[in-house]
């Protein structure tokens, strides 16, 4: 399967921790992912907890020839965190490298998580815990 593996649905229950990771983890992700999300959505009058526990992606950004000063410029491989359930939704971040995200919070309800990668380097990836919270 080419998306983010988690128990499906993802809709964690209050006090419950559920796991998503990036594909094939424990192992290096494969490359060229692109179409790999998720949406963790939680129940009325609650939010989404995303807690990272591992995060080891390749970092950095193609040469700058490529980028152009162009601000859509991404790194070469990253999770990106959006306040919702589209893609369409708030962006919250999109990280890189081995720098944990941490903790995020929606603020309304629901995560829209996606993840990729190029065809460059390969890396070990991410693993994280989700559960609802009382809003």
């Amino acid at each position: 399967s080419s998306g983010i593996n988690a128990e499906w649905p993802l809709r964690p229950g209050k006090g419950s921790l559920q796991i998503i990771t990036s594909p094939e983890y424990p192992e290096n992700y494969p490359d060229n992912i692109d179409m790999c999300m998720s949406v963790i959505s939680a129940g009325a009058g609650e939010q989404v907890q995303l807690v990272f526990k591992e995060f080891a992606l390749q970092s950095g950004y193609p040469c700058p020839r490529k980028c152009n000063g162009q601000r859509n410029c991404l790194p070469y491989d990253y999770v990106e965190i959006k306040d919702g359930d589209s893609a369409s939704a708030p962006l919250l971040g999109r990280y890189s490298g081995d720098t944990s995200p941490g903790t995020i919070t929606s603020q309304n309800g629901a995560l829209y998580v996606k993840f990729y990668s190029n065809g460059d380097t390969r890396a070990a990836g991410f693993t994280a815990t989700f559960e609802a919270i009382e809003q």
